[in-house]
């Protein structure tokens, strides 16, 4: 009785061995690879990534080849996230896959750390392709808007999306700089020398403080806002 037994355990190991041996699977690469054409005809992109979630009929013959496979049924989801594929394969044989479709957008990205003082010039710029659905109104997504920043303290790290709250306009006027503040209206335009009492970047407001004509005259605090190297434009006086 032992050895009935110990000889059907035998058979069913070998049977294991040498069926396994002759069944074929496709890999998701393999499967990826097939599907990018078709889904590309059928998508309004043509940056996308294929990812396959699940594959049925994998125990297949030992001649199933996607070489010269016939598709027999395609669905892409409305949102055309999502697909579905069904083969008819040469040797007979049917096989189904599904997954997702990740789009994906060049973004801009820095070729170099950017440290806080540091400016990001054109030639620290470079692109890369991101998943959309990883990305949102936080990051930079236009190159100009990288271009002429710093950081606003922490380091700025290369192939990652650039997130604004960490980018900030450089300093131009330094605290107590001499710089030319100007006032306009629509019939009037006058400018003065003003003291600044901060250091400020382009587009900040700022306070400034202007001595009079004689040194009898009190000094004046005005706000401006920075327009540019040395100058700034009057927003409202503070006697």
């Amino acid at each position: 009785m032992i050895r009935i037994i110990y000889c059907i355990l035998v058979f069913v190991s070998a049977f294991d061995v040498y069926g396994a041996s002759s069944n074929k699977s496709f890999s998701k690469m393999e499967l990826a690879a097939f599907a990018q054409p078709f889904i590309q005809a059928k998508i309004n992109t043509k940056d996308f990534n294929v990812i396959i979630e699940k594959i049925s009929g994998q125990s297949l013959g030992e001649s199933a080849s996607l070489e010269g496979a016939v598709v027999q049924d395609f669905i892409v989801s409305p949102q055309q996230r999502d697909f579905d594929i069904t083969l008819k394969l040469t040797s007979g044989e049917s096989c189904t896959f599904s997954g997702k479709i990740e789009w994906l957008a060049h973004i801009p990205v820095l070729l170099r750390p950017i440290g806080a003082g540091e400016i990001i010039n054109v030639s620290d710029v470079g692109y890369q392709t991101y998943p959309v659905d990883q990305l949102n109104a936080r990051f930079v997504m236009d190159a100009n808007d990288l271009v002429g920043k710093t950081s606003s303290g922490v380091v700025v790290k290369p192939g990652l999306p650039v997130e604004r709250s960490i980018l900030k306009n450089p300093i131009i006027i330094k605290k107590g700089e001499v710089v030319d503040v100007v006032y306009r209206s629509q019939h009037l335009q006058v400018s003065a020398k003003a003291r600044s009492t901060q250091d400020l970047a382009s587009g900040d407001t700022g306070t400034f403080e202007t001595q009079g004509e004689n040194a009898k005259q009190t000094m004046r605090k005005i706000s401006a806002k920075v327009v540019g190297p040395s100058t700034a434009e009057i927003i409202y006086g503070i006697a």
